[in-house]
């Protein structure tokens, strides 16, 4: 049930965020939009001169195209600095721009009349920012503020069509919010319209539990004769060999889930769970609140979402302890105020309490954090969207924001979403061209599908891709093929013709010579988990649920296992697994059954592109990637690391 962020987008696509650097006049136009072929904005009235806006320039850093090789230096297991990750203030003094960048910046902004002391900059260098009224943003970028509407949601942004800068700043600019990248405005229709449109998931794939099952779970919980029907914690322990877990977990190792808003749980519901699958876990037991912004941990209802994270979680990692950064999106892009609150590298100005956004365009944002709140070392995140739903300079911008987190020992595991190489609308004039999922195609990711276990078939037989709903997979169309997975990959080629035509590129370019996806692209997902009719308690009643938002904290779960057990040991925290994983590929389970092709509700070929899509094989794949976890094997294999 990875969730759609339709309600939570705020910076949102509407351009190439490549920039054009063509001159104009006195400056260069340093990002244009381009329409889409099919519209998915509506422009409206021009913003009002008066309406002050949050501006962050993004500064560009040094040494990120050296990022992989960093990473791998630290996560290869054939690196002798394997598990040596860095500090936060490592980070800074090796990717911070320049002195000089900053200075040019900050004269710019002076020179052209934004007061100096109202620019901030960070401690990383990062980002130059400040707050000012849309006349004169309007004067210093040389452009024009409109509000654009989107035609799916319904909800009001503030942007441009492009911006120009002088040449010089425009060598060590990456890109300016709001602009090209805009900003959703807080507003109350935009929230009564969001609640409407936004999809709670992708899709909705709760069902009704069988009496017959449940009563039979009860009288015995520890059989595993029912779980193709009913996926207990007991069944997804047996499924993968999941140990208990330490009965005296390490203090520097917890479980971090990411939820944002209106994603909560009720202590009653989880009280029902613990009482009904795991009477281990004493009643009253819940997430630690990482607050993020003016947002509740618990509420008068379950959201899906959140009581699905947990129960799937709690059973495999108790007593170790569950963060829960609940993180308020309003006014920034799906992950930037966690990133700010988890990473002091990453904030933004309003942190410093020095100057602050509007409420009437931005949300009350003087909850937002800087460096807050500790990463854990796994962090579990069922959120995401499409790659054509941001500028692809945005997005690096963030992947390599996770790089970063990386470096640092922590393990991002996120859900590979739930439509197949469908993840929004298809792209194209055709809409026949593959969609891949803006935050699981980072190459910095671990992005976990989705799996079942056939009707009739116990613990030990093989599963199947799921069949309700299509696991999200594919290749991206801005990020190039990372070399820890490139042999997986071309041996999938190489026995393995999808059957369809397909194209090189990067960045986001879309060729026009044919083709319907990337197949130089990074793939994913990585590896996959069951992630259908899993057991939940949610607003005084069990259900079935499922998603990669299912399957995410599964494997999020098993690995903080083996962090456990490699802290005791004496060792790291394992980081950034990508590479061990594919270097041995024998620690899980190949999955060869089932593709994309699902039938949720009727819907009929959903998770497919004009009817196409792809299909499980031996060996990694789209679909299921390496497959499920083995844990023991998986164990053994970080241990000697």
């Amino acid at each position: 049930m990875k969730t759609a962020a339709s309600l939570l987008v705020n910076y949102l696509a509407i351009a190439s965020a490549a920039p054009h650097f063509v001159s104009i006049g006195g400056g260069i136009v340093h990002e244009k939009r381009e329409l889409a072929s099919h519209a998915r904005w509506i422009k409206k009235d021009a913003v009002h001169g008066n309406t002050r806006l949050p501006v962050r320039i993004a500064l560009k850093q040094r040494n990120l195209d050296k990022g992989m090789d960093y990473l791998l230096e630290v996560s290869d297991p054939e690196s002798a600095s394997y598990g040596k990750h860095y500090t936060q203030e490592q980070i800074i003094n090796r990717f911070a721009p320049s002195d000089d960048s900053v200075a040019a910046v900050r004269q710019w902004l002076v020179a052209s009349g934004i007061p100096e002391n109202s620019i901030v900059v960070p401690r990383s260098k990062a980002w130059v920012a400040f707050d000012t009224t849309a006349e004169q943003l309007e004067s210093v970028l040389q452009t024009k503020y409109h509000v654009y509407e989107h035609a799916r949601t319904g909800d009001d942004h503030i942007g441009v069509d492009q911006y120009l800068l002088p040449a010089h700043v425009s060598d060590v600019v990456d890109f300016i919010s709001p602009a090209v990248v805009p900003l959703r405005q807080a507003s109350d229709q935009n929230e009564k319209r969001s609640a409407a449109t936004a999809q709670v998931s992708r899709p909705n794939k709760n069902k009704n539990v069988d009496a017959a099952v449940l009563a039979a779970y009860k009288a015995d919980p520890e059989s595993t004769a029912n779980c193709a029907a009913m996926m207990s914690p007991q069944c997804i322990k047996k499924l993968y060999g999941i140990p208990a877990a330490s009965t005296s977990p390490h203090e520097d190792n917890f479980l971090g889930i990411y939820e944002a808003d209106n994603q909560v749980y009720t202590q009653q519901d989880l009280d029902a769970f613990f009482n009904l699958t795991a009477t281990g876990i004493p009643k009253g037991t819940h997430p630690v609140a990482n607050l993020i912004g003016h947002v509740n941990a618990t509420g008068s209802r379950s959201g899906g979402e959140a009581i699905l994270d947990y129960d799937m979680a709690y059973p495999i990692v108790y007593p170790q302890i569950i963060v829960d950064y609940q993180t308020e999106t309003h006014g920034n892009a799906l992950f930037d105020t966690f990133l700010d609150a988890i990473d002091g590298s990453f904030c933004n100005y309003t942190a410093y309490g020095q100057t602050g956004d509007d409420p009437a365009v931005d949300g009350d944002t003087t909850g937002h954090l800087c460096g807050a709140y500790k990463p854990a070392s796994i962090i579990s995140v069922s959120y995401g969207l499409a790659e054509q739903d941001y500028p692809v300079n945005y997005q690096k911008r963030q992947c390599d924001e996770w790089m970063k987190l990386g470096l640092q020992g922590t393990s991002v595991i996120l859900a590979s979403g739930d439509y197949g190489v469908a993840e929004g609308t298809c792209q194209g004039p055709n809409e026949d061209i593959f969609v891949s999922d803006s935050a699981s195609s980072c190459p910095y990711i671990t992005a976990v599908g989705s799996t079942e276990l056939p009707q009739g078939k116990a613990p030990g037989d093989p599963e199947s891709a799921t069949t309700r709903f299509a696991s999200g997979g594919g290749f991206s169309n801005i990020y190039p093929q990372p070399s820890y997975q490139r042999d997986a990959v071309s041996k999938y080629f190489g026995s393995h013709d999808p059957g369809f035509k397909n194209y090189t590129t990067k960045d986001g370019v879309l060729p026009t010579t044919g083709g319907i996806y990337n197949a130089g692209g990074r793939g994913y997902p990585d590896l996959a988990a069951v992630g259908d009719a899993g057991l939940v308690y949610r607003n005084g009643a069990t259900a079935l649920s499922g998603g990669t938002s299912m399957s995410a904290p599964i494997v999020a779960g098993i690995f903080n296992l083996i962090n456990e057990e490699r802290l005791k040991a004496g060792k790291s925290v394992v980081g950034f697994i990508n590479p061990a994983l594919y270097a041995h590929a024998e620690v899980f389970n190949d999955i060869v059954l089932g593709d994309m092709n699902s039938d949720y509700d009727g819907q009929g070929q959903f998770g497919l592109c004009d009817g196409k899509g792809f299909s499980t094989t031996a060996g990694w794949d789209p679909v299921t990637g390496l497959g499920t976890p083995k844990y023991a094997e998986l164990l053994n294999i970080f241990l000697s690391l």
